[in-house]
């Protein structure tokens, strides 16, 4: 009975014009040690990134006003918007 289940339900999927799904692949090894190679280096970057802009903030606290320094954050959001 499973099998004409099985059956109904493929003819059912091509008859309504619903895509047959994906098979099952397996990735290489150094495709998943690449992965993995770029998420360490993201959260590492992120993670300096987060924790140099406080030394910024400091060293140009004397020499950049509060507008400067909005101008220049919203510049660089900007930025990484329009690249990502």
């Amino acid at each position: 009975m499973s099998s004409r289940r099985l059956t109904l339900f493929t003819s059912s999927r091509s008859r309504l014009g619903w895509p047959e799904p994906l098979p099952v692949t397996t990735r290489s090894e150094s495709s998943v040690k690449g992965d993995t190679l770029i998420g360490v280096l993201t959260v590492t970057l992120t993670l300096v990134g987060w924790s140099v802009t406080p030394l910024f903030i400091k060293f140009f606290t004397e020499h950049i006003d509060a507008w400067t320094s909005n101008r220049w954050r919203y510049a660089f959001v900007r930025v990484d918007t329009m690249i990502t």
